[in-house]
């Protein structure tokens, strides 16, 4: 007699562990941030505090996610443990995810001046470099395809979103395009969370 589920993934707790959506509601969030940093610096709102005012409202949703995730997914998750080689990608993901953003921001502080006077698409397209290394290896280690698709959205919505905004000549339309991809991600977070919830 066949079991009910007979997809090997459904019976790993490794892979069940990233299935509740609300990883892609945080990668839809970090676009959010990019995306809103990038209209409030384009409508010169807020000034140099661009960044932390972006910051500071994608924050609420960062702890909204944490709330969510202890209150309504983590007791659905019985006690698992992984097998070494799972707990070893599990490791080394965050571990390099830790360092990519550490190099991140150190260039970001050396740099800052080069990247004022870059173009858009450069400075895009150096942003979306790590965010770019860290999902592509997250996908891979953590074996979950769809973030794969989420990389291939996010390059489409940073560097060449902007590109679409010079040749337009609407530099807003960058800022709505990463604000419509970070839409599209929470979305997608959304509705697996929804499934999660009545599973």
């Amino acid at each position: 007699m066949k079991h009910k589920h007979s997809d090997k993934r459904f019976h790993s707790p490794f892979y069940y562990h990233f299935q509740d959506g609300l990883l892609d509601v945080f990668i839809g969030i970090i676009v959010m941030q990019l995306g809103l940093t990038r209209l409030f610096e384009q409508l010169s709102l807020f000034g140099d505090y661009a960044l932390l005012v972006a910051f500071l409202i994608c924050l609420v949703c960062y702890i909204t996610l944490i709330i969510l995730w202890k209150v309504l997914v983590l007791p659905r998750l019985s006690y698992t443990s992984f097998t070494p080689v799972k707990k070893r990608n599990f490791h080394l993901f965050f571990l390099l995810s830790a360092v990519i953003l550490l190099l991140t921001l150190t260039a970001a502080l050396i740099f800052s001046q080069s990247l004022s006077r870059a173009s858009m698409f450069r400075q895009s397209l150096i942003q979306v470099f790590p965010i770019i290394i860290v999902l592509g290896t997250g996908a891979f280690l953590l074996e979950l395809g769809r973030v794969f698709l989420y990389t291939a959205l996010i390059i489409a919505a940073l560097p060449f979103g902007g590109y679409i905004g010079v040749l337009s000549g609407v530099p807003l339309l960058h800022p709505i395009i990463m604000l419509v991809a970070s839409l599209v991600i929470m979305t997608s977070g959304i509705i697996r969370f929804v499934q999660f919830l009545r599973r």
